[in-house]
C-alpha cells in the first residue's frame, strides 16, 4: 500500500488470485478490499458506496502485459550499455576502457 496524492488516498497493488482469468475476479477482490478497508471508513459505508465514492480505479495487469513490460526492460538496459560503451570510447579512445579492462595488469600481494 502507497500513499497516493493526500494522505487519505492509497494506491493498493496485490498479486491475490493473479492466475485467475475469469471476469468474477474483479468483484471477489473488490469485495476483500472493501471488508479489509472497512475499518477506515467513518460512519457505515457499504458496498456501493465504496465503489462509487471510495474506489477511484481499478487495473488488472495481465500475464502478457508483464512479458511485454519485461522485454521492453531488457531492452533499455541493453541500449543503454551500448550507449555507456560508445561514449567511453569516443572519450577516452580505448575500447578496453569502454569495456573496463585496464590497460595495465596489477597484482595484489
Amino acid at each position: 500500500m502507497k500513499t497516493y496524492g493526500t494522505n487519505d488516498k492509497v494506491k493498493i497493488t496485490t498479486g491475490y488470485m493473479i492466475d485467475q482469468n475469469s471476469s468474477a475476479i474483479d468483484s471477489v477482490i473488490n469485495h476483500k478490499l472493501f471488508e479489509g478497508l472497512q475499518k477506515f471508513y467513518s460512519g457505515n459505508v457499504t458496498y456501493d458506496e465504496f465503489l462509487k465514492k471510495y474506489q477511484l480505479s481499478s487495473q488488472v495487469v495481465g500475464p502478457s502485459i508483464s512479458a511485454d513490460i519485461l522485454d521492453h526492460a531488457y531492452k533499455a538496459i541493453i541500449f543503454s550499455l551500448i550507449g555507456i560503451f560508445l561514449y567511453i570510447l569516443f572519450r577516452f579512445r580505448k575500447w578496453q576502457f569502454a569495456l573496463g579492462l585496464s590497460s595495465h595488469s596489477r597484482t595484489m600481494c
